[in-house]
């Protein structure tokens, strides 16, 4: 049974701060297409200009091996989207979705997409802010394995928002995120933790053992930030060592403990302990300011968890400090 097409929409995370009326807009925009099992939606190296949106049934995502075989990477089914990043980028896709059912989608083509943009272009960009994230975050959760073969386009865009050295999402991806972040933050009345940080004494590493062992511990630093904080947290390379931070649903204190933690694991990173040097330890200086405790505008929260930063530096270092009067 197929579904309301608007309550679909409405059910997307990307879609769920926009109006009924703008939700009819977009629906009004598409086209239902109806496929029966094994008949293929596109092919691997189709020129892509359309994303889907399943309406009922599922659908393998294929591709073929070097030896000629057909590996089924992924099943998706009812109120999952594929196929998003044509409509940013025409090139063919990199691999091939056929139905395993009968199955009904709707179909936005790029051209449709960029024009309702235009009629309605805040909530266009909701939609490329939290599709973009939404597909970033699949590429980091699949594996490298997965990444290459099924983005159909996605790795140039994810190249645009992510850090070439660490991974991690850059500056832009940071500056295009936190504003629609703290409106989610204030509309569902939920908490949101702006961390900022600095890996201490990083300069004086680089000095005294060089710049490929700083970028070691850049990189293990990297590792640990990874593993202690959680799926659906924006964590971004800000410039050099200094990082930021998104935490979603996080409270300061909330916050607070994880960083701690992250501390801890910092310290035990052992690449510098057997070296000629004075320094041998890797600790962070980590600044907290959170929705709604610490300040409810972006500029305001931005200043005084960099502030807190500075205060951890005052107060010792290798601590997270939450901003406060």
């Amino acid at each position: 049974m197929i579904k309301d097409p608007i309550q679909v929409l409405s059910s997307f995370e990307m879609l769920e701060n926009l109006s009924r009326e703008n939700l009819q807009a977009l629906h009004k925009a598409m086209e239902t297409l109806t496929l029966p099992a094994g008949t293929p939606v596109f092919h691997e190296g189709d020129r892509g200009d359309s994303m889907y949106i399943i309406l009922s049934g599922s659908v393998a995502i294929t591709v073929e091996t070097p030896d000629g075989e057909t590996l089924e990477l992924a099943e998706i089914g009812e109120g999952h989207f594929f196929g998003e990043m044509a409509i940013f980028d025409n090139s063919p896709r990199s691999a091939t979705c056929v139905p395993k059912s009968h199955a009904c989608f709707l179909r936005l083509r790029g051209e449709d997409f960029y024009k309702y943009v235009k009629e309605r272009p805040q909530a266009g960009i909701s939609i490329m802010q939290r599709m973009l994230n939404t597909t970033t975050n699949r590429l980091h959760a699949t594996g490298a394995f997965l990444s290459d073969l099924v983005t159909w386009g996605e790795q140039a865009q994810a190249r645009a928002i992510t850090d070439d050295f660490t991974g991690l999402y850059n500056r832009r991806f940071l500056d295009q995120s936190i504003d629609g972040r703290l409106r989610e933050a204030e509309e569902k009345k939920h908490p949101l933790s702006l961390i900022m940080l600095d890996l201490d004494h990083f300069g004086t590493i680089n000095d005294l053992y060089g710049q490929d062992w700083g970028d070691k511990v850049l990189l293990q630093a990297v590792d640990i930030f990874r593993n202690v904080f959680r799926e659906g947290d924006i964590l971004c390379r800000y410039g050099g060592d200094e990082f930021t931070f998104i935490l979603p649903g996080t409270t300061a204190g909330e916050a607070q403990e994880l960083c701690t933690k992250m501390i801890e694991e910092l310290k035990m990173i052992n690449l510098l302990h057997d070296l000629e040097g004075d320094l041998n330890t890797v600790s962070a200086s980590v600044g907290i300011a959170a929705y709604p405790e610490q300040g409810k505008e972006k500029k305001l929260l931005w200043e005084r968890a960099d502030q807190a930063v500075y205060r951890a530096k005052e107060n010792g270092r290798a601590r997270a400090v939450i901003w406060k009067e």
